[in-house]
């Protein structure tokens, strides 16, 4: 549900870029960014990206248990199995109820 807003703050904000980079947004006006402070700051950096650049990555039994779980998930996804586990008509001969008509 938070794709929309992130997709319209990169939206704005590549909209904002190309019109300080063009001379289309004037110094003045709110929506100039000023590309010398972004640079300047130490979290953005135009450098090469450098692999493990805050430390080798700790991979304990949890985070592997958690990758084996959500790639069986996807595999039930990919497979169409999710449908049949959810199968409503399957649930109501299963349980000997009659499965409602409007659905």
């Amino acid at each position: 549900m938070l794709f929309p807003v992130l997709l319209a703050i990169l939206t704005g904000w590549a909209v904002a870029f190309l019109g300080t980079v063009t001379g289309i947004i004037s110094p003045d006006g709110p929506a100039y960014l000023k590309t010398d402070l972004i640079a300047a700051t130490p979290w953005f950096s135009l450098k090469p990206l450098m692999p493990f650049k805050w430390g080798v990555p700790d991979f304990g039994s949890a985070t592997l248990w958690a990758g084996a779980f959500g790639m069986l998930a996807m595999a039930l996804v990919v497979l169409g199995l999710r449908h049949v586990l959810t199968d409503e008509q399957w649930c109501c001969r299963k349980n000997l109820l009659r499965f409602p008509s409007g659905a």
